[in-house]
């Protein structure tokens, strides 16, 4: 079995559909972990956003435990109090659009063609950014709360 080029296959398709550009798309969606699992180069804009909506889908369970946490899960609990309401609602609108793109891309799961899959490509690399910038404040505002949690129990372990 010969090896498929997977930078020249993606190329084509760049071309034909006005992709984006394949570095900056690998480097946010680890795109070339595709490689080892695609046989059929007719397939690369499946692989392509099968590998963006795991992205998508690993950052929905992310919010969906903050704004629904498991009662049996100190963690959820415990974040789920960090953020303010008004930033609870931020990221449900969040949680809604990205969910979009998860069902979107299971619908064409059932049924697509390389149309189907470049705009599903291009439409989620149009929104990247916002959605980048909102996940990575809520990362930051979680860490900071984790760490003030951590210097709480230290000055109550010492003080207390």
């Amino acid at each position: 079995m010969t090896k498929i080029n997977l930078l020249e296959e993606y190329n084509k398709h760049k071309k034909k559909y006005s992709l984006p550009d394949f570095k900056p798309l690998d480097e946010e969606y680890e795109i070339t972990n595709i490689q080892k699992n695609l046989q059929d180069p007719k397939l690369i804009l499946k692989f392509v956003r099968r590998r963006i909506n795991e992205k998508i889908t690993f950052f929905v369970q992310i919010l969906e435990t903050m704004l629904s946490p498991n009662p049996n899960s100190i963690i959820n609990i415990t974040e789920s109090k960090f953020l303010p309401e008004e930033e609870r609602e931020n990221m449900e609108a969040l949680l809604k659009t990205l969910m979009y793109f998860e069902r979107y891309s299971i619908l064409l799961d059932v049924t697509s063609d390389d149309k189907s899959n470049a705009s599903f490509i291009k439409e989620v690399w149009q929104e990247w950014p916002k959605f980048k910038k909102t996940i990575e404040e809520y990362a930051k505002i979680l860490k900071n709360k984790w760490k003030e949690e951590e210097e709480k129990a230290i000055a109550e372990h010492y003080f207390g």
